[in-house]
Order: C-alpha cells, then structure tokens, then sequence
C-alpha cells in the first residue's frame, strides 16, 4: 500500500485475509487451538493498525474485525466437536461392523456344524428306521394270528410316523441349509400322482374317505423329486385331517398371459372335505412349527411340512394357492409350466403281473440289520435274492449268478460308494450294461446326484415305505 487511508484497499485486502483465515477452519478447526494460534497474531495486527489510524471509520472496522475473529474462533471450536462426535461414530460403527462380521462367521461356523451333523446323522438315522420298516412289512407276510396281526399293524403305524418325522425333519434341515437345488426336466404328473394314490390308498381306505385321481396327460418342466415331495405333503395333510367324504387331486391347464406372450400353465390341485381353516390360519400355516390347535391329533406330526412346502416352491419358482373354509374343506395347489412329453414313453404295466417273481436280485450294503431286512422282504415277495457287504463280494457275486437287478447303498465301509461298486461290475463283465441298478440309500446331499448322474441309476431314499420300494422295482424290472 503506498496510501494506508484508502479504505477501499484496506476493506479489500482485509477481506482477503479473513478469506483465508475462514478457509482454514476446515483444515485447522480439527485442533481448533492451533487454529487460534495462527488467526489471532495475524488479526491483531491489524486491529492495532485501524486503531493506530486513529479515525471513527477504521475504529469501528477494527470493532467489526475483533468480532468476526470470535465467531470464527466459536465456529472454529464447535466444528472441532462435530468432527470428534464424526470420528469416534465412525470408530464405533467400524467396532460394530467388526464385531457383526465375526458374529456371522460364527454363525457361519455354526451352521456349517449344523448342516456337517445332520448330513452325517441324516444317514446313520434312516438306516435303522428303514430296516425297522422292512422287517414289520416282512413279518407281516408270515402266518400269525389276529392277536399277532393287530400288534404289527400298531408296530406298522408307529414305524411309519417315526419314518414320516424324520424325512420331515431331515427335508426341513436340508432345504433351510441352502444346499437343495431343483433339476428342471420333463416331467409326467400322472406317474408322479399315480404313485402317491398307490401310497395313500391304504391310508385313505383305513379312515373310510376316497382318494381320487384321473389321468390327463399333461407334461410339467419342474423337478420329479420336489414336485413328489409338495404333494407328498399335500395329500398326506389332506388324509390326516379328513374325517370323512374323501381327497381329490386334479390337474387343469390354465393359459397365463405374460408380457403380451400366452404362457400355459397346469394347476395341481388338492381338495380334502375336512375341518378347513380360517384367513388367519391359510396365512400362517406354511410357517415353521405351525400347528393348527382345534385340529389336534395323535399323528399331526411336527408341523414342517408345509414349511418345507414352500421352500421347495420357492426353489421351482412355483406359484402355492391355499383356499379353505371352516367345516367344509381346503385346496391346495401349486402352479407349474406344462412341457411337451420327452422321448420315452410313459410306463404302463399291469399291476396284476409280479415282475418279481424268481428274480435274482443282488444286494449290497454294508448294514447287518438293512442287509437281512431286504433278504426277509424280497424273499416275502418271491425274488432270490443275494446279500453281500464289500465290493470285492458283490462284483464275485454278480459274476457268478447274473442277477436280474442290482440294489446298492451309496456310502458303504472304507469310503466305497455306490458308484464304485456299479462301474466295478461293469468293468468285469460285459452283460452288467443291461442289468438294471437301483441305489438305495439315506444319503441326501447333492454330491449324491452328481455323483450318480454319469450312471443314471434309480435312486430311491431311506427310509422307504415298503409298498413303494416293491412297485418301483417292479417297473424297473417291468420296462426290461
């Protein structure tokens, strides 16, 4: 400045330096005493300038300045407390976020464990339930009397609620593992229902209700073993709570339009006349553990089935209806694409035929108690059978008789597995490519499709109703 007293440079060059001085709050107000450090020796300077020019107009400039230095200062002192109050929020969200993370892997841990023990256990407990079932059905193919009959028709119905808890529980901790994945093909609906009519005849005729179906024809892209296990537990609820009248399945093909596109659907539904449910029930069932109280009975089971129900649905990306009323009944439906039939031809074969009779059938397991049970039961039904435990046995045994079918465990001793023991035979003998192989196992982990799918066996699980364990090896043996 060559004139101190032109106000306009002084005003302009005062602006400038507050300039820099409001600016170096965002860089210094962290430590807002450091900030006070560096604005008051460079302020003072020039209050004392404008009070030194000694002129009413600089006095009040210098007024003006003292102030805005405190309010700089104040704000300077009070963003310092908001940074800290930022900093130590962000420390205790990353402590949170920490601590979140490690609470998941534990959790993660944990359910690994989980999932580890029931896959372990998931075998170890259906072995003795199937064999169990198998022995009750072999007795009940001997001569007893009515005292004897009505006792294994009690250790009957006992064996088949244990069988049906524990495929509940074990299906329920399998689709809640997140380790089920669907296996979309072409898919008959009427073998699939046919089959569970045959199942739950029995059932149905025992109670005195009629369980009725009639064939269409229709086709679905879906996966054979869910849709069978969501209609499992649709007609097994519908039986359970029907006093009377009777079950009805049907299928209607039902156009769905999407995005100006004609889709066409099936609806699969099931209709009981039994005690029926209100809105609020329909909206709650499907949850787990869910049991209706007023329908209380000996056999209601657990109350997972319709839970794993609709996780199954979930997984087919299947549409689940439920339309109930009080006193008069329910239907339950699932909603799936219609496909065109594959390139094989449905089975059909007359169920008076015993595709069983005289057949050599070769067993391997390496369970004492499952091994003479499947002696017991397909001598009952008039096979021969033959029952070894070890690779080496079975491969000796299959040369040696020719046997007309071949039934296996998955997970037998010393890490052998099914697959092992079919391509062991097929690599002694020529003839074993005709030969039909059925696994039969408790095993129910994915490895066991993937590991089967080069071989494409049957594979059946543990623990099985004996009724159907003998009508799907009669259509094994009957498409021969």
């Amino acid at each position: 400045m060559t004139n101190v007293q032109n106000a306009t440079q002084v005003i302009v060059l005062l602006g400038l330096h507050f300039g820099l001085l409001s600016g170096g709050i965002s860089s210094l107000a962290m430590f807002w005493r450091v900030y006070i450090a560096y604005a008051v020796p460079s302020v003072f300077m020039w209050t004392f300038l404008l009070f030194y020019l000694d002129e009413t107009g600089f006095a009040i400039l210098a007024i003006a300045v003292i102030g805005l230095l405190l309010f700089n200062i104040f704000f300077a002192k009070h963003t310092s407390l908001n940074t800290l109050k930022a900093i130590l929020i962000y420390l205790e969200n990353q402590s949170l976020v920490t601590q979140l993370q490690t609470k998941t892997q534990q959790l993660e841990k944990a359910n690994l464990a989980k999932t580890q023990f029931l896959a372990a256990a998931s075998h170890d407990l259906r072995q003795p339930v199937h064999a169990l079932s198998l022995f009750i059905e072999a007795l009940t193919d001997t001569d007893l009397d009515s005292h004897q009959v009505q006792i294994v028709d009690y250790a009957k119905s006992a064996s088949q609620s244990s069988r049906e808890m524990l495929n509940t529980i074990l299906d329920y901790a399998h689709v809640e593992s997140g380790q089920m994945s669907p296996h979309f093909v072409p898919t008959d609906i009427d073998s699939i229902i046919r089959h569970l009519v045959d199942e739950f005849g029995l059932q149905a005729k025992s109670k005195g209700l009629s369980l009725r179906y009639k064939s269409t024809g229709i086709w679905v892209m879906t996966d054979p073993t869910m849709i069978g296990l969501i209609l499992r537990n649709f007609i097994s609820n519908a039986i359970r709570y029907t006093a009377k009248g009777g079950v009805v399945i049907g299928v209607r093909k039902m156009p769905i339009e999407n995005q100006s596109i004609l889709l066409e659907y099936c609806r699969i539904s099931v209709w009981d006349t039994g005690s029926g449910m209100t809105i609020d029930e329909t909206e709650q069932i499907f949850e787990s553990f869910y049991q209706i109280e007023r329908n209380k009975t000996t056999d209601q089971g657990l109350g997972l089935g319709l839970a794993i129900v609709k996780g199954m649905a979930q997984l087919l990306k299947a549409d689940l209806n439920v339309k109930s009323t009080v006193k008069i009944g329910s239907q339950f439906s699932v909603v799936l694409p219609t496909c065109s039939p594959n390139n094989s031809d449905a089975l059909n074969f007359s169920k008076t035929i015993n595709y069983l009779k005289n057949k050599v059938i070769l067993v391997i397991d390496d369970d004492d108690a499952v091994l003479k049970s499947m002696q017991l039961l397909l001598g009952s039904w008039g096979c021969q059978p033959v029952a070894v435990q070890t690779l080496e046995e079975a491969v000796t045994a299959f040369n040696k008789c020719h046997p007309d079918m071949v039934i296996t465990d998955f997970r037998l001793a010393n890490g052998i597995t099914g697959e092992d023991i079919i391509f062991a035979i097929r690599q002694s003998s020529n003839s074993a490519h005709l030969t039909p192989f059925v696994i039969l196992t408790a095993d129910t982990t994915p490895q066991l499709f993937t590991a089967t799918k080069a071989i494409n066996p049957l594979v059946l699980h543990k623990p099985i109703d004996p009724k159907n364990l003998r009508q799907q090896l009669q259509q094994v043996l009957a498409a021969l």
